[in-house]
């Protein structure tokens, strides 16, 4: 039951996002609705991990393997593959997001680094370790 609830709000969020995303694009672009749309964004991204966490709840190592791989495929590929539909630079970084804002552009990276590194050795670890 409580998995059809976080699905409804995944639904919700994205159909709220995408109202506001929308909004945004056609009312010129105002900073207030860029940033709701960025952290509807997350929510939406974050959703189905908590999902997917709640069917293997209390599988500690492979919770983590998940987490950290979602991590990896809702902050790197997302943003490549937004780069890529917009033919912007691949790996290059927007001016908008609230990370963005916040971190230069080359912590992002290399947080994205660290992240990836930290998921290769986890995964080592669960695949050959355990």
């Amino acid at each position: 039951m409580k998995q059809n609830f976080i699905l409804f709000l995944l639904m919700l969020v994205i159909a709220i996002r995408e109202g506001f995303l929308l909004k945004w694009a056609l009312n010129n672009r105002p900073e207030d609705l860029s940033k709701l749309w960025h952290r509807l964004g997350s929510v939406m991204r974050a959703l189905p991990l908590v999902l997917i966490l709640w069917f293997v709840w209390g599988q500690w190592m492979l919770m983590g393997l998940i987490a950290l791989f979602w991590a990896n495929w809702a902050w790197s590929v997302y943003d490549l593959a937004i780069n890529i539909i917009n033919d912007w630079r691949w790996f290059g970084s927007g001016k908008t997001s609230g990370v963005e804002k916040t971190f230069n552009v080359r912590l992002i990276w290399i947080g994205k680094g660290i992240l990836f590194i930290g998921t290769v050795v986890f995964s080592f670890f669960y695949f050959f370790m355990s």
